[in-house]
């Protein structure tokens, strides 16, 4: 017998990236995000197939879905859903770690690139035909090269490593921090060096942040740690909204307490009118990268999270335990 399996994710998604579906699931397709919708349709099936960034899979979701066995999302975040409360109701909650580390890492490179290089503040002043004005600028305010920074990685998960890699391969001095320390030998192999977050974030040229969101780590990095870091810092955010605050960081943009920002995720997407985000002042809207959460969907990346995602659902058809349990 089939497994019945409800995806809240466009067929699209997966035929585009040349992703198939295993014959042994029944797959029905809802994309309407109507919360009745939703939960009638949770009533009839063996597994829920879902984003991991939206939409929130409430209480009352939850508890609608009185025969899932399984929740499996095609990304490595799950924090849309109380993995505590599935596990009361026999529900598994699985992710697909890793297969999108590499997109999202060459996000957070390019990310630092950009901000230590200026590039929006110049692309903009050349395209008003202030050519002379953009070469001054760079000269005055560009940063060093990649050699001569300090990256601080706050979370050295598989995403993390991936960074460490490549600022280590343009001999960058990698610090990190993370709730468990890495052992010796791996520090040494990746040449990071382990820090506590407030001695991080007072060291180094550019901070990326690459951990889950949860209740340790929402606003971990709000005001008070932002103003440790130096006025030429840089922040990346290729994780979740909430772990950075969103108000304080536009707040230490707008004050010039840090010299940029690039943001990928945020606490309510997509991002309302009116976000700290969207009203900045003219005169540093530049230092701000923003981009619609997609700094791990390039084609391949998406491809191994979807195809990760439904294999590991066949599992459970074949009684086997799935992969990458959380709860």
């Amino acid at each position: 017998m089939a497994t019945q399996v409800l995806c809240l994710r466009d067929e699209q998604d997966f035929t585009e990236v040349g992703v198939s579906f295993p014959p042994e699931l029944e797959m029905k397709f809802l994309t309407t995000g109507e919360r009745e919708d939703i939960m009638e349709a949770l009533r009839a099936v063996d597994v829920l197939l879902v984003s991991s960034h939206r939409p929130k899979l409430t209480h009352d979701l939850i508890e609608a879905a009185s025969g899932l066995k399984l929740i499996q999302f095609t990304g490595a975040g799950y924090d849309t859903v109380d993995p505590a409360l599935c596990r009361q109701k026999g529900i598994s909650v699985a992710n697909s770690p890793g297969a999108n580390a590499r997109s999202v890492a060459e996000y957070a490179l390019m990310s630092m690139l950009m901000l230590n290089r200026r590039v929006l503040a110049l692309d903009s002043a050349l395209k008003q035909d202030k050519y002379q004005e953009a070469r001054d600028k760079a000269y005055r305010e560009v940063n060093a090269e990649m050699s001569g920074c300090q990256v601080g990685i706050v979370g050295l998960g598989r995403i993390g490593r991936e960074v460490a890699k490549m600022c280590k391969s343009l001999d960058a001095t990698i610090y990190y921090y993370d709730i468990r320390r890495l052992p010796e030998e791996q520090e040494t192999a990746l040449a990071a060096h382990y820090l506590p977050l407030p001695s991080l974030l007072a060291r180094v040229d550019i901070v990326t942040v690459h951990c889950p969101l949860n209740e340790a780590t929402t606003d971990m990095i709000a005001w008070p740690e932002l103003q440790t870091l130096k006025p030429s810092a840089v922040v990346v955010n290729g994780s979740r909204g909430g772990i950075i605050n969103e108000e304080d960081l536009a707040r230490a943009l707008t004050r010039g307490e840090i010299a940029g920002a690039a943001v990928d995720a945020f606490v309510e997407e997509p991002l309302p009118h009116g976000h700290p985000y969207l009203c900045l002042p003219a005169e540093v809207q530049h230092n701000l990268i923003l981009s619609p959460h997609m700094a791990g969907a390039t084609s391949s990346a998406r491809r191994g999270m979807l195809q990760e995602a439904l294999i590991n659902i066949t599992r459970l058809t074949q009684g086997s335990e799935p992969l990458h349990i959380v709860n």
